[in-house]
């Protein structure tokens, strides 16, 4: 799979501990809900580009691990905001934030109260 073929030039997507709702929560998400159809309506959203703020879309991909795709980074990317980052690895557990935008690919992980960061020009 090419991310960058299914989500365009500017993803990033976070691997967090923790059930889907509670890691959107602990990323800011107000009001995290199970929405029918997201991914639908996150094409929509982009295609238009007239809603403000950031979609955070997220699925349990096995018990207790949530993987969180942003396919906005125009204000920056959630996953690898530090303090973000640190809430969502606090119970010891391990974060990964992998990013693309047109100027490269970025890793970022967070193992407790740490987080670290490298980046790589995209290929």
């Amino acid at each position: 799979m090419d991310p960058g073929e299914l989500f365009g030039e500017g993803w990033c997507v976070t691997l967090a501990p923790g059930a889907m709702l509670e890691v959107l929560e602990r990323m800011g998400v107000a009001g995290a809900s199970d929405v029918p159809g997201a991914l639908d309506l996150a094409t929509e959203r982009l295609v238009n580009g007239t809603e403000e703020g950031v979609l955070l879309l997220g699925r349990e991909v096995v018990e207790g691990l949530a993987m969180v795709v942003e396919l906005e980074g125009t204000t920056g990317w959630v996953g690898v905001d530090p303090v973000i980052m640190s809430a969502l690895s606090s119970g010891g557990g391990t974060v990964v934030s992998v990013c693309e935008d047109p100027d490269g690919l970025t890793v970022h992980g967070g193992w407790g109260r740490l987080s670290a960061g490298v980046a790589g020009r995209g290929q």
